[in-house]
This record gives structure tokens, C-alpha cells and sequence, in this order.
């Protein structure tokens, strides 16, 4: 029956097994309720069953619950947690939406569907788990959900819709799967603090501006896609881009060759991180600005002549063991620093000659863009410091050594002179006793 017990004062109740349906409203708006029990025979949560209770705090939920129709928790702004069984497979429209209290979500793996305004307003939500089902991520779903700081969409997710993330103002970074065909221009609106993009894309998708106003400054490309390049709002934001694309991946093909995209249209770009992009040629003027950190992880194909000829480069580094052929370096502007590892066995690299051998573990640097930041010029500066203090030891150690055996030798030729005066006394001592007698 609809409206059963709706706006009531009831405290608590515990629903007997012999129920198997709830129908809508049935809890609505009974501003007393704190506690409720569904049985295991129960298989739907129906549209608004608990909307507008405001001081419910516990709830247990059937087992064997399938579906959480629309708006069936909105407004239970006191509850702080709640476990979805395992057989969930979709959650309505505004069905947790202004749950204030609500904390963190465990969604099932079986999950194919979260609805518009699913947690809209959800203050307090610091942790979402998005299950590997979902195919859309609708309208609104986590907007104004204003903790949450990681986003991970799943691999399953092809479309982010209008302002599904709108104001998640805690929102650090993201992860964008190759699934994705669409996100809305809207998605990602007044998430200030998102700094970092982490993108899986091998293709072209719809909407590579939902970005637009946020304030990226570092990309990490593990996807052979770099529209995301492209987007006119990160000009002046990017200042670092990372590169570690898996081999299965390297399927972008410019005339008949494989070339990463020109980052030209980022003229404040600081640090450029190469761990890994295959058969892939990094081409003529590939980057368009100053000051620049380069870092390569290993062996690559080739470095246009003319790669960098509109930049000056502060540091390159390069941890490969195979001579890159070119001027690349030469043809700079200029390039302050070339620090190659102690297996690569060249005097030059890029047509200049090699300022610093680096000797330790081959690591990357920090993708960190604060100026003067050196970390592989300390390693470097206390390896040849150790060197130094360590040829100081060895000659002070010489010195000991030296004083020790002269005095050794004094000693005996000492010893022996004072043995020869004794024996000359003896002698003597002997001629006087035979005058005497």
C-alpha cells in the first residue's frame, strides 16, 4: 500500500520476512524514525520509501535487494553510513541526494547503473568506488559532493554527463579510461583544485574542454590520444607532462610514421617526464619554451634535428644506454646541463658534449616544477664529495705511514751504532785490565 505509514511518529520498526513488497512513500517524511530493519525477502527499495527522514541512523538492508528506486534515502541527511548489498545492480535518480552525514560508499561490483543526482549534495563523501559495470556516469551524480578528492572511472565507463562532478571542489586528480567517447563540457565545472590528468585515451573523444576551467597543470599520458594537448584552457596551466605508453597502445601513425603531438601550445611547460613511448619519434619543434627540464627513462626511437630549436633547455637528462643520432641539443637555443648514467658510452649527446655522469640508481625526476629544483645534481655533487674526502684520507694515511717507517729505520741504525759503542768499550775495558797486570 502507498503512503503506509507516511508521516508518522513511529521510532523504529522491524519489517517481518513475510513482506516481499514496499511500496512508494511508505516511510516518507516520518520525522521520528532512527532505525529500521528490511528482511531478506524484500528485493526492491521503492521510489522516496525513507524521503525527508531526517534522524534515521541505522538501517540494515535486505540481501537480496536488487534495485533502489528514485529518491528512496533523499533527505536522510542524519545517516553516516550504509552498506548496498551485493546484489544491487541499479540506484535511482536522487536517491541518497543531501545525504549531509554520509561519509564513505561501498557500490557492488554488479552495479550497471547510478542514476541522475544519485549523491548529489553529499558533503561529508570523501571515498566513491566506482564498480567496473557502469556505463554512464549521469547528470549531476556527485555534484556538490565536496570531500572527495580521487576519481578513478572504471574501464567500463563511456560517457561522463552534465555535471556529473560539478563543484567537487576537493578534487586533486582523475583517471580517464579508453572506454570514454564523451564527457560533457559541464562535467567538471569548479573543480579548482584538480591539478592533474592521468589519460588512458588511444582515441579521439567528445569534449576534450570539460577541463576548461579547471586549473591542470600536469597531464600523464598512458594512451597513445593527445587531444587533451589541444585544449585552449591549459596554454598558460600545464607545466609538467609524463609519458608512459604501453606498448600495446603506440598505434598513432602521422605519415606513414609515429609521432607524439607538438606541445607548442603550452608556453609555460617546465618538465617534460619520457618513461616510455615506444616506436614513437618526438618531432621537429615539438616544444615552443623556456627553462625547460627534459628527462628520458630509456632508449628511444629518434629526436628530430630541429625538436627543440625554439626553447632553451635548462637540464636533459638521459638514462637510455643507445646514441641518439642528431643535433637536437646543439640546435637548441641553449642547454645549460647533459646528464647521461655511467652505461652509456658516448662523450656527446645531441651534438653537444656530456656535462655530468650519473652514476646512481637510474630514477626519474620529481615531476616537481619549482625553479632550482636539482635533485640529481645533489646525488651527483655528494658522490664527487665523497670522492674528494676520500682521496684527502688516503694521502693523509700516506703521511702516517711514511713518518712511521722513518722512524723505524732510525731506530735500528740507532740501535746498531749504540751496539758498536758498547762492543769498542768492552775492548778497551779489556786492554786496560792486561797493562794493569
Amino acid at each position: 500500500m502507498e503512503y503506509a505509514l507516511y508521516g508518522t511518529y513511529i521510532q523504529s520498526i522491524k519489517i517481518p520476512s513475510t513482506v516481499y513488497f514496499i511500496d512508494i512513500f511508505a516511510f516518507g517524511y516520518c520525522k521520528q524514525l532512527t532505525s529500521i530493519v528490511i528482511p531478506n525477502s524484500v528485493k526492491i527499495i521503492s521510489e522516496a520509501m525513507f524521503i525527508s527522514c531526517p534522524l534515521l541512523q541505522t538501517v540494515t538492508l535486505s540481501d537480496n535487494l536488487t534495485l533502489i528506486e528514485n529518491q528512496a534515502f533523499q533527505y536522510c541527511s542524519n545517516l553516516t553510513n550504509i552498506s548496498i548489498p551485493k546484489k544491487v545492480v541499479s540506484i535511482g535518480n536522487n536517491a541518497f541526494e543531501n545525504y549531509f552525514n554520509l561519509v564513505i560508499i561501498s557500490m557492488p561490483e554488479k552495479m550497471v547503473s547510478i542514476g541522475k543526482y544519485a549523491f548529489y549534495k553529499c558533503f561529508n563523501l570523501a571515498g566513491i568506488s566506482i564498480p567496473d559495470n557502469i556505463s554512464t556516469i549521469d547528470n549531476y551524480a556527485f555534484a556538490n559532493c565536496y570531500k572527495i578528492k580521487n576519481i578513478i572511472i572504471p574501464g567500463s565507463v563511456k560517457s561522463i554527463n552534465e555535471h556529473a562532478f560539478y563543484n567537487c571542489s576537493s578534487v586533486t586528480s582523475i583517471t580517464i579510461p579508453n572506454s570514454l567517447t564523451t564527457i560533457n563540457v559541464t562535467a567538471f565545472i569548479k573543480c579548482s583544485k584538480l591539478t592533474k590528468i592521468t589519460s588512458k585515451l588511444s582515441h579521439t573523444i567528445n569534449g576534450i574542454d570539460a577541463f576548461y576551467s579547471c586549473n591542470i597543470s600536469e597531464i600523464t599520458f598512458e594512451g597513445s590520444n593527445f587531444d587533451l594537448i589541444n585544449n585552449l584552457g591549459f596554454k598558460e596551466k600545464i607545466k609538467s607532462i609524463t609519458y608512459n605508453i604501453p606498448k600495446y597502445n603506440s598505434l598513432r601513425k602521422v605519415n606513414d610514421a609515429e609521432y607524439l603531438l607538438p606541445l607548442t601550445n603550452l608556453t609555460k611547460l617546465q618538465y617534460i617526464n619520457i618513461e616510455n613511448i615506444n616506436d614513437m619519434i618526438i618531432p621537429a619543434y615539438f616544444i615552443n619554451c623556456d627553462d625547460v627540464e627534459i628527462f628520458i627513462a630509456h632508449n628511444i626511437n629518434a629526436i628530430d634535428p630541429l625538436a627543440f630549436s625554439n626553447c632553451a633547455i635548462k637540464k636533459f637528462t638521459y638514462y637510455g644506454t643507445n646514441q641518439i643520432e642528431g643535433d637536437f641539443l646543439k640546435n637548441a637555443k641553449s642547454c645549460k646541463e647533459i646528464i647521461t648514467t655511467s652505461e652509456y658510452k658516448y662523450d656527446q649527446l645531441g651534438g653537444m658534449d656530456v656535462s655530468k655522469i650519473d652514476s646512481s640508481t637510474p630514477q626519474p625526476s620529481t615531476a616537481n616544477t619549482s625553479p632550482g629544483n636539482n635533485d640529481h645534481n645533489d646525488d651527483i655533487n655528494t658522490e664527487k664529495s665523497g670522492k674528494k674526502s676520500g682521496t684527502i684520507a688516503g694521502i693523509v694515511i700516506g703521511i702516517i705511514l711514511g713518518i712511521a717507517i722513518i722512524a723505524v729505520v732510525c731506530f735500528f741504525i740507532y740501535r746498531k751504532k749504540f751496539a758498536n759503542t758498547n762492543e769498542e768499550s768492552s775492548k778497551e775495558h779489556i786492554e786496560m785490565q792486561t797493562i794493569a797486570v
